[in-house]
């Protein structure tokens, strides 16, 4: 089981949910600010709207849509317990943009899911980008524990990675040879 933890502050106008790691504690703690929040208990399910911006840390992702799924009791909890419960899964949705300190995504639908701590990018045009590499594809899964990512295409396009080799370690920038400078 994951130990991803969630609360929330409902409030007259939109909403204001934090999201937080056992392991990072309350300083790792993410905040997502949108224009509604509208919780249903009883299918275990929170869902910003509306110029959605979630942020932890150096991590940000700004959607139209995030749908979080959960177990546990957000609405009544008990009364000697604070409103947390356990996040199973994440989903945003719509313009869809990913910010780390390891790469920038952007796609339609970007899903997450905490106990394996795999990311799924899907839509057409899917991107990853890391430094001056990238990938695009309609379907593309980060496996963030592992480091191991896959891609694929649909009928229409096809998986295109750009990857650019840097200069060896101890060695300057590669100097141009005759044949490039002629180009």
């Amino acid at each position: 089981m994951s130990g991803w933890q969630f609360s929330a502050e409902l409030g007259g106008h939109g909403g204001r949910a934090v999201l937080a790691h056992r392991r990072w504690r309350f300083e790792r703690a993410t905040e997502i600010v949108s224009d509604r929040l509208v919780t249903n208990n009883t299918d275990k399910v929170a869902e910003f709207t509306g110029a959605v911006k979630a942020t932890q840390g150096n991590f940000s992702i700004a959607t139209d849509t995030l749908i979080i799924h959960y177990e546990g009791d957000l609405i009544n909890p008990p009364k000697d317990k604070s409103a947390k419960s356990q996040v199973t899964k994440m989903v945003a949705i719509g313009r869809v943009h990913i910010v780390s300190d390891q790469y920038i995504a952007d796609s339609n639908r970007a899903e997450y899911d905490p106990a394996t701590d795999v990311l799924t990018l899907i839509g057409e045009n899917s991107r990853v980008t890391s430094g001056q590499n990238s990938i695009t594809g309609s379907k593309i899964i980060l496996n963030r524990r592992d480091g191991k990512s896959f891609a694929e295409s649909s009928g229409s396009s096809r998986v295109k990675a750009v990857l650019h080799q840097g200069p060896k370690e101890g060695e300057g920038p590669k100097a141009d040879t005759p044949a490039e400078k002629k180009q």
